[in-house]
């Protein structure tokens, strides 16, 4: 308590905070003495100072009150204020331009100007709807105009589509505008464009060229086709040896046709070494259901011992079969008929051999023509025979034509007169 009668830390609040009635009257020094007309000054000083800090403190209480009530009733309408400012202003974020938007006007303005990668970059701008709406039209304009400044990445990505539209002319146009930045599989692509767009012998050389370029750098479908070529002699002199290196470093490379056809010429050598480099390379592609392999691999494996070995070789024919192989139904319909490794089933060896019929195999049309004549899983029909024995005989069918010379001999061709001019033909 200081010499006015007031404690220090209740000290009274400053006059603007305070009610007129409540102002602090003047007080007397506190080194000065009481009044002699007023003995009691200083008691009285003393309550009146009590009394006005306790009128003080409940004013400021009160007022802390009403100050945080009036904060907490108008923040609500702060925010709603915020959000409505935020929806309406004429300066919201919407109306400011995007970076993409400010890079696709910096973009056209560079690209009117000349500037390939600019427009290059501009289509795809219109192509992805950056900075712009997506417009088709205009991204392969720009990239059309980028590709004719030569800017590779334009002429490259030009050739690719019109690689996968077969527009192969187009294609080998701006692969060759490219050329030094073409990859091993563009090195292909522009290889088999020139192939297939244009068949002139020189032309021809200049694929064969890009196709060893291609093969060399790795390109497995380039090392396939030019094995082709060296087994075929087309555009080079015939070579069975470069012809098995190049179906080997495409068979090795997981190629499915080079697997087979690596196979497949290794079977023609026919030694007891081949056959089993030939049977290693047939099951790998017999593996990913090529039906080819799948056919060739099971006559190899046929004829073996084992019984695990012949098992495969009907799995493999199955296989086939389902692919509608001709010579593998062909093949199945006998393990149907004999009851090899499965129960007898006629009626499915017959169904077989003629899915092989319909598909042009001169044995399977011989065997149904056979059946048909026969009366084997089917009504006995000389009529319904013969179109087939013939079928297979225009293929020389030695047992078709032996069929059709016994049906003459033996009369059995009369009143059908439609197939007598036919017959004298073999």
């Amino acid at each position: 308590m200081n010499g006015h009668g007031i404690d220090e830390e209740q000290a009274p609040l400053p006059p603007e905070f305070c009610p007129a009635p409540l102002l602090t009257p003047q007080v007397a020094p506190a080194d000065s003495e009481p009044s002699p007309a007023h003995p009691a000054s200083g008691a009285t000083n003393k309550r009146r100072g009590q009394k006005r800090s306790g009128a003080c403190r409940v004013f400021r209480s009160k007022w802390l009150l009403g100050t945080l009530g009036g904060a907490l009733l108008l923040t609500p309408l702060a925010l709603v204020g915020t959000q409505y400012f935020l929806q309406n202003s004429t300066s919201s974020p919407a109306d400011t331009p995007s970076a993409a938007t400010i890079r696709f006007e910096q973009l056209k303005t560079q690209a009117t100007q000349g500037d390939a990668q600019a427009c290059y970059e501009l289509s795809l701008c219109y192509e992805q709807g950056l900075g712009t709406a997506a417009q088709a039209a205009e991204a392969q304009r720009w990239l059309q105009t980028a590709a004719d400044y030569g800017l590779p990445q334009a002429q490259l990505a030009l050739a690719d589509r019109a690689y996968t539209a077969e527009h192969y002319a187009t294609a080998a146009h701006y692969y060759r505008a490219a050329l030094p930045q073409l990859s091993a599989t563009q090195l292909y692509q522009l290889a088999r464009s020139l192939k297939t767009s244009d068949s002139t012998p020189d032309t021809l050389q200049e694929a064969l060229h890009y196709y060893e370029k291609a093969a060399t750098q790795g390109n497995a479908e380039a090392s396939y086709t030019l094995g082709l070529h060296y087994y075929k002699g087309t555009g080079v002199a015939a070579s069975q040896q470069e012809a098995l290196r190049l179906m080997q470093q495409a068979a090795d490379s997981g190629h499915t046709e080079g697997q087979f056809h690596l196979g497949w010429m290794l079977q023609q050598q026919n030694t007891p070494q081949t056959s089993e480099q030939a049977l290693q390379y047939l099951c790998q592609a017999a593996q990913k259901r090529h039906a080819a392999a799948c056919y060739n691999a099971a006559l190899l494996l046929k004829h073996s011992a084992d019984a695990a070995d012949q098992q495969q070789a009907l799995n493999y024919l199955q296989c086939a079969a389902e692919q509608k192989h001709a010579a593998a139904c062909f093949a199945l319909s006998f393990y149907y008929s004999e009851g090899i490794l499965m129960p007898k089933n006629p009626t499915q060896a017959v169904r077989l051999l003629e899915q092989a019929a319909q598909a042009g195999y001169a044995p399977a049309q011989y065997h149904f023509a056979w059946c048909l004549h026969h009366g084997y899983a089917r009504h006995a029909s000389i009529s319904a025979a013969l179109p087939w024995y013939l079928r297979a005989a225009a293929q020389n069918n030695a047992e078709a034509k032996a069929a059709l010379n016994k049906l003459w001999c033996m009369k059995m061709m009369r009143g059908f007169t439609i197939y007598k001019v036919q017959f004298t033909n073999f």
